[in-house]
């Protein structure tokens, strides 16, 4: 369960990161947040992914309040994709935090490093593109924000490096949609894996 300061920490870093970055629409996510708080504050890997999951969540939440409009103009409210993308990402979340709990912090070192070094990679050789005429199938959303819920969970990375290119590059939406559906994303998988580490995980250890 998270602490009473892990939530301060993570809350206090959420408010000012969510009200000075929410506007800014890049494709880099929080993720070096972890990194930060594991070398510089001294953190533990896995308290520092619980408070960057408290960032995350609310940042990306900033985000869409700050741009509702946007948001509603990118996808529709009742729309099929709104379903499509929020329990993927729930699922997505879920996962990767069940595995997260389980993970030794070496496994979770190496997978942001090397999630690191991606983000690293796609920034030099991916680009934006403009809209294409003809969209891929809505379905294909699905997949891509249950990998981007289970980055969530698993070591608090939205994955938009990759999430918007997959909307943008690969399934032919304009930039701007494709960042819109992957912050809705986000919000999902994130609020998903903190309900779960509040509630769920603490019951089952008490179970076992």
């Amino acid at each position: 369960m998270i602490s009473a300061a892990v939530l301060f920490k993570g809350l206090i870093a959420a408010l000012i990161v969510g009200f000075v970055t929410s506007s800014i629409r890049s494709w880099i996510d929080r993720v070096f947040l972890v990194i930060m708080l594991i070398t510089i504050v001294g953190l533990p890997i896995k308290e520092a992914i619980q408070i960057n999951l408290l960032v995350l969540a609310f940042s990306a939440l900033f985000h869409i309040l700050r741009n509702g409009k946007q948001l509603k103009n990118a996808v529709p409210a009742g729309s099929s994709e709104w379903l499509i993308i929020v329990i993927s990402a729930s699922i997505g979340g879920i996962t990767g935090r069940l595995i997260n709990s389980a993970a030794a912090p070496a496994v979770l070192m190496g997978t942001l490093g090397v999630y690191a070094i991606l983000v690293g990679l796609r920034i030099l050789f991916i680009k934006p593109i403009s809209e294409k005429e003809i969209k891929a199938h809505p379905a294909l959303l699905s997949p891509v924000s249950l990998a981007g819920g289970f980055l969530t969970g698993l070591i608090s990375a939205g994955g938009k490096p990759f999430i918007v290119p997959a909307y943008n590059n690969a399934m032919g939406h304009h930039p701007k949609r494709a960042y819109a559906l992957a912050s809705l994303g986000v919000v999902a998988g994130a609020f998903a894996s903190i309900l779960l580490t509040s509630y769920c995980l603490p019951s089952m250890s008490l179970l076992w």
